[in-house]
């Protein structure tokens, strides 16, 4: 079922409407007994206030970037400059109209204004103040809104990434290449190994089903779930495989995102390592670099394509990773393939947060 959603100009102008029935209902009996010419002030008054609204609107937006106590001075100066505003431009069409409706003889507009008494210029500041008060509940409202729409896409996001990592980790083939490793140990009568290589493959798949469902880890988590990965393919690829890593202990606490690292490890397999049979190198490295933190993720073997796009060489997996980040930092996030030396490097920057020990 559709969900309507509301315009922020609808709501200022049934803000206005309600109010002034509200303040009509209470004023009813002075504008109609005592002085009926009060209409020519207050209902025009109502118009001035709701055109007024958009530019208070426009300045309470722009203030959103500066700091708490100096939107406060700044908001509070601007509904009292637009409160001032509202007062003399119904006073002054209270003027005109009466000149005009009346036809009767006025004191000159000048004495006319100095006449305003304070309570209207307060008034005005104080309704001002209320008006306010509203957007900034629709501006709360709204980014409740928007933040409760992001992590729920924040969440099927996840979802699919432990998704596509389960699949990765449960497809046919990496299971049957694991399966021959182990026989292969056993018929060498490499026991041993052959029990490490299975009890790596069960701390692998229960590592990954009891992974908690929090977007954001310790990169030193993530990692440990990836090293299960890595020492498997190891054992498979025997003495020609070669595992580097360089995390320095300052980056181990910043939080990534949970899932973030094997699609670039299993895209490294798939593409590079997969492709040559000599010497193959994964290099894993991380570094804070002033408030971001940059991982990268390197694999010898051929490398790219230049004369194609460079999303020509996302897969699923990458593509799923490069939309959580878009989903979880926005435009605060950056995602790269390049070639470097003899192989394909995927790099990440994101900011750095530590988790509190």
């Amino acid at each position: 079922m559709m969900r309507f959603k509301w315009n922020k100009t609808t709501l200022i102008i049934i803000f206005w409407i309600l109010f002034m029935v509200v303040d009509s209902l209470k004023k009813i009996e002075s504008l109609t007994a005592n002085d009926e010419t009060l209409w020519l002030y207050h209902l025009p008054g109502y118009l001035i206030w709701i055109l007024l609204t958009f530019p208070l609107n426009f300045l309470f937006n722009w203030s959103d970037k500066l700091s708490l106590w100096k939107r406060f001075l700044f908001l509070a100066g601007s509904s009292l400059l637009l409160g001032s505003i509202k007062v003399m431009l119904s006073w002054t069409l209270f003027y005109l109209s009466f000149w005009l409706l009346k036809n009767e003889p006025l004191k000159g507009f000048a004495d006319f204004l100095s006449g305003i008494t304070l309570f209207y210029f307060v008034e005005a500041f104080i309704i001002s103040g209320v008006v306010l008060i509203v957007l900034f509940v629709i501006e709360v409202y709204n980014k409740y809104r928007e933040q409760s729409l992001r992590n729920a896409a924040l969440e099927t996001q996840l979802a699919k990434a432990q998704l596509q990592t389960l699949k990765m980790q449960l497809r046919p083939h990496f299971l049957f290449n694991a399966n021959n490793v182990i026989s292969m140990l056993v018929r060498k009568g490499e026991n041993e190994k052959a029990i490490n290589m299975i009890a790596g493959l069960s701390d692998l798949l229960r590592m990954s089903l009891e992974r908690e469902n929090h977007q954001l880890i310790t990169l030193e988590e993530e990692l440990a779930l990836l090293e299960k990965y890595l020492n498997i393919e190891s054992m498979r690829f025997e003495d020609r495989l070669f595992i580097h890593y360089d995390i320095p202990e300052s980056t181990r606490l910043a939080m990534v995102p949970n899932f973030i690292l094997q699609p670039l490890v299993e895209n490294a397999f798939k593409h590079g390592i997969s492709k040559i049979l000599g010497k193959a190198e994964i290099k894993i490295a991380a570094k804070k670099i002033s408030e971001r933190l940059q991982i990268r993720v390197f694999n010898s073997g051929p490398v790219l394509d230049s004369a194609k796009p460079l999303t020509r060489n996302y897969g699923i997996g990458l593509s799923n990773s490069i939309n959580r980040l878009t989903q979880i930092y926005k435009s605060d996030s950056k995602f790269d393939l390049v070639n470097l030396n003899n192989g394909v490097q995927a790099e990440i920057e994101i900011p750095f947060y530590q988790k509190v020990k």
